[in-house]
Parts: C-alpha cells; structure tokens; sequence
C-alpha cells in the first residue's frame, strides 16, 4: 500500500514540479511571480523526498549511498514531522553547521530520523511537553562506550542527532529490550520502528546511545562515523533554459493527464512533434503506423491493461533499435528489473524536472 501510495504521488507531483520549471522559465527575471513559483518547486522537492522515504519503506527504493549534510538531513525531515508532533510538544532544534560529512543511503536515515522523533512524540505527555532536537560532533572517545549498540565506531571524530524529551521515560526492563521486533509499549504500535533504525544505523557503520529514566525523560542519540571527504556543493536548479533541440516526432505513451501534458509541452518546446497516446494499445497503434519518423518514445511503466512492460516488448518487437525512455513512480531498480534481462533501458524516476527530461532524451538519441 505504501508503494502505491508513493507511485501514485510522483505522478500528482511531477505536473507540480515540472510546470512551475516551465512557468519559471517563462518569467521574466524581476518578476514577483518568481518567488511564489520557487516556493511551490520547493515544497514539491520535499514531498518528493517524502514519496522516496515511502518506497524505501516499501522495499521499493534503491540504496543509494552519497556524501550527506546530517543537519541538513535533519533539518529537513523536521518540516515534514512538525505539524503531526506539534499537537503534542514543542520541537526545538539546535542544528551545528558545517559538520562534517557521513556517507549513507538518505532515505534510509530519513527513517531513522523520522522513527526517533515519533517515538519521542509518543513519550511526551501532551501540551507544554518540549523534543530537542540537536545534531554535532565530537571525537569517539567522549560517547559513553557502555551505552552503545550497533557496530564498533572507528577511530577519530564522529558525528550525531539526538532527540530529547521530557516525556514517560523507561525502566531497566523495557530500555533492555527497545530494539526487539515486535516488542511495543504502545497500544497501536507493531515494535518495529527501533528495531528497523538499530539495523540502518548499524549497516551504516554507525551506534546507538540511550540515557533515560522512569518519569524523567530519554535521550536518544545516533552516531555515525564521518568520511573525511567533502560535500559537493550543489547548486538550486534554475528554470529551463537548455539550447539543446530535438528533431523529429516523439511519442508520449502514459495514462496520467498531468504527465502527459507536462512532458509533451517539455518536448515541443525543444522542437519535437509529439504524439500522445493515453493507453498501451494507442501507444503501440501509434509506434505501429509512425515508426518510421519517431525518433523518441517516453513510455509509462504502470498503467491498465496493458502495462509498460507489455508495451515496451511490442515496441521492441516491431523496432529491435526503438529508443525507448521508461518512466516510472516507482524506482528504476525494481522498474527495470521487471523487463527483459537482456535489454537496455533508460529510465527517468517520477517526479523529474523538465531539464532532467530532455537530457536523458539527449544521451538517448546521442548514443
């Protein structure tokens, strides 16, 4: 259920993401509009990563380890938790910049992050109760040895998230067994959040700290070893500006309106004739009676009755060399694994920007 949700939400949000880039590149540079437009491509890059977080929840997300900003990480799943947490307590975050970096899979840690503030949440009692939320470093000989859980941490400095809070707190007999799946306090819980984040934050290389006391409070700390590397620095995508143009009549196979429109305006814009089909069989009628003049065709991978992998194999059935962009809501590793082995596919993951689009259209047609 959760990866559905997720694939049906990278389709709503990449007519969001995508026409604001439009709508940005039609602007002119002073006008008011801009900022309004930026701002609705910024909350649609966070729900974006909260689409992610669901497939990886899912077990339909890839791992994809990268140089990550802990308090950056931090900060943002903070906007996404604060409106649930704040009919409880107070969150209150003190955020060290310029941290070093950790190497980690984002959408894995997001959960860690996301599943230790919740637990706090539902420690608290209730209205003037306060969760710190704190990230920093400090070299491992300062992190209390006996409390750890999770792998060894190596030599030197580390890095850390902890949260705070004045709620229940726990006894000797529940703090011993926290981490055991299916073991819950709660009335509606299932005793697997803890249990997932011990096993991300020990697949990361990382530990554990817990400090609390019955009726006090607990404080939950994360430990993460540091790389030594630095952050790339990454720049805000701008509107679309691309010189770059195609030729010839593109195909645009997908059943979802907002996509289909986003990617054909996308497309004519950089001097495509395009073709939409709404579903496999107008797609494959259409690749059928035009194959000789359409040099690109972007196919959705999940619609009804006819899927896209149904499609993508009579494409290639009738044009062995069909270039073919597969797009999905769904990530590229459990989209492509559900093709043909032995047939390369290029993919571009839900929600995109129309930039992203018309690269890989680019390194498509060019190879």
């Amino acid at each position: 259920m959760a990866g559905g949700i997720a694939h049906d939400f990278n389709n709503l949000l990449t007519p969001i993401l995508g026409d604001a880039s439009l709508a940005l590149s039609d602007l002119p540079d002073d006008s008011p509009a801009r900022v309004a437009m930026q701002r609705i491509q910024r909350a649609a890059r966070r729900a974006a990563t909260l689409t992610h977080q669901m497939l990886a929840y899912a077990g339909k997300g890839p791992l994809q380890v990268e140089l990550l900003d802990l308090s950056t990480l931090v900060a943002e799943m903070m906007q996404l938790l604060e409106s649930s947490v704040a009919r409880k307590a107070t969150l209150d975050s003190q955020l060290a910049t310029g941290l070093p970096a950790i190497q980690g899979d984002a959408a894995q840690l997001c959960q860690v992050v996301m599943n230790v503030i919740a637990n706090a949440a539902e420690a608290v009692e209730g209205h003037g109760s306060r969760i710190q939320i704190r990230t920093g470093s400090l070299p491992k000989a300062l992190a209390a040895h006996e409390s750890w859980q999770g792998a060894p941490l190596p030599e030197g400095e580390v890095v850390y998230f902890e949260v705070e809070d004045d709620g229940c707190g726990m006894d000797e007999a529940t703090r011993a067994r926290i981490f055991d799946p299916f073991f819950t306090t709660k009335f509606t819980g299932r005793g697997l959040g803890l249990a997932a984040v011990l096993g991300i934050v020990g697949g990361h290389g990382g530990a554990l700290e817990i400090d609390s006391t019955l009726g006090v409070g607990t404080r939950f700390r994360v430990l993460l070893p540091v790389t030594g590397e630095a952050l790339p620095q990454r720049a805000e995508a701008g509107p679309l500006r691309s010189a770059w143009r195609g030729t010839g009549t593109a195909l645009v196979i997908d059943d979802d309106d907002g996509v289909r429109d986003l990617v054909r305006e996308t497309l004519s814009r950089a001097g495509f004739l395009v073709i939409c089909a709404a579903t496999g069989k107008e797609g494959i009628d259409a690749f059928e009676r035009d194959s000789g003049t359409i040099s690109l065709v972007v196919l959705d991978r999940t619609m009804p009755v006819q899927g896209g992998g149904t499609v993508f194999e009579a494409l290639r059935g009738i044009d062995a060399h069909a270039p073919v962009l597969l797009i999905s809501g769904y990530s590229e590793q459990g989209t492509v694994s559900m093709l043909s082995e032995n047939q390369p596919v290029d993919f571009l993951q839900k929600p995109f920007l129309p930039e992203a689009l018309l690269e890989k259209a680019r390194d498509l047609l060019g190879a």
